[in-house]
């Protein structure tokens, strides 16, 4: 059992979905440095009560139709409501099915990031 567990980033162990997971602040840290991108895979009505300033929303059904769209030279960051990031880390293994390997699920997702007093914003996405 613990051969798995060596391969990990020493910060978090690889969850039995296999998605890789980033934790709140070390995505804060990579946005501050414009180094990342938050993707909300929740949906629309979720993303307008409340959502990761700056965060684009990207439903699950949609992640893997907006390849073109996403950054391959900064983190993705997916996150849902999930206390275990269950949606996030499906939309992680999508993309990493398409060979999009810099996507990472939000440890605690949006529930962890506004209880951290992190930045928040509430309405539709912009364009």
């Amino acid at each position: 059992h613990t051969a798995a567990t060596t391969t990990a980033s020493p910060t978090a162990p690889v969850p039995a979905d296999g998605a890789r997971r980033i934790s709140i602040s070390e995505a804060n840290e990579l946005l501050a440095k414009d180094a990342a991108v938050m993707i909300d895979v929740r949906n629309q009505a979720s993303y307008d009560l409340g959502h990761i300033k700056g965060a684009r929303l990207i439903p699950l059904s949609e992640v893997v139709d907006h390849l073109d769209d996403l950054p391959r030279n900064k983190l993705i960051v997916t996150y849902c409501s999930c206390p275990s990031e269950h949606t996030a880390a499906i939309a992680v293994n999508n993309l990493k099915g398409k060979g999009v390997d810099n996507a990472a699920a939000l440890v605690g997702g949006f529930p962890g990031w506004q209880s951290a007093g992190l930045p928040v914003s509430t309405g539709a996405a912009t364009p």
